[in-house]
């Protein structure tokens, strides 16, 4: 069920989605590609599912960053 859904929502767009600076891509031209940090942390399931569970259940950045094995500075910042 959760693939599904993951499918149905664009599982290949959320892959290219840019969660920085998104300003300063609007104005550069479209053959440069613009590299917006260090790749990411999480897989595009996992990040999904982060997201669920901040949503359903409420957990604290905290508590995910200790879930997910990452730092709280990364948990909603990538």
């Amino acid at each position: 069920m959760f693939s599904m859904i993951l499918d149905f929502l664009g599982r290949e767009t959320a892959s290219n989605l840019d969660y920085r600076n998104n300003n300063k891509q609007a104005t550069q031209p479209k053959n440069f590609k613009y590299n917006p940090g260090p790749s990411r942390t999480l897989s595009v399931e996992n990040e999904f599912f982060m997201v669920l569970c901040r949503l359903r259940v409420g957990l604290l950045e905290e508590d995910l960053a200790a879930r997910f094995g990452i730092c709280q500075c990364c948990v909603f910042s990538s």
